[in-house]
């Protein structure tokens, strides 16, 4: 739980700044799709998309849980 509401706002801010991040990153990799030669960089971007996004849907998410999200 957080204590104040000071905390509720950094968190608040926090995750807006992370789902802008993903957001761009998401950009990112649908506009290279099929304009690389190696996908492996676009793999490893859309991983962590993924992980992103599924921490970013769960409002139950701790920083303790967030590394067994990681392990993919």
């Amino acid at each position: 739980m957080l204590p104040d509401s000071t905390d509720a706002k950094t968190l608040a801010d926090a995750k807006q700044v992370a789902r802008f991040t993903v957001d761009n990153a998401n950009k990112t990799y649908i506009a290279s799709d099929g304009n690389v030669q190696n996908n492996t960089t676009c793999n490893a971007l859309k991983t962590a998309l993924d992980v992103a996004k599924k921490v970013l849907s769960d409002d139950g998410m701790t920083w303790v849980s967030v590394p067994s999200v990681i392990q993919v």
